[in-house]
């Protein structure tokens, strides 16, 4: 029973964790420094994921205008993965709410 509440409960505070992670890091660490991307670095160009992470950052921040200039799938990309991200919150929560409906309760008045 403690695993199956676990696991999921894990998940749903690590998936919470996500958009606070991006929210209090340092702007500096994420506008600036070396692409990560394999493919810019391999052939000098960027790719279509290139400034997700900026964009990302930049609209948990408000700044919508400076997201669309760093990537403009952001405005496809964000509110699709604001759905997945909500879709598996509530799965999860649901799944943790399922096992704790399912756990048999003790009488302590019959132990006694």
């Amino acid at each position: 029973m403690r695993k199956a509440v676990l696991l999921p409960t894990i998940k749903v505070v690590a998936l919470l964790l996500i958009p606070i992670a991006l929210w209090i890091a340092p702007r500096e660490g994420i506008m600036s420094g070396n692409s990560i991307c394999l493919f810019s670095n391999i052939f000098g160009n960027e790719c279509w994921g290139c400034g997700f992470t900026r964009a990302a950052y930049l609209v948990l921040h408000g700044e919508f205008y400076a997201a669309w200039e760093q990537n403009r799938l952001i405005i496809v990309t964000i509110p699709l993965l604001s759905l997945l991200w909500l879709r598996c919150i509530v799965k999860e929560t649901m799944r943790i709410a399922k096992q704790i409906m399912q756990y048999p309760k003790t009488d302590t008045a019959k132990r006694t």
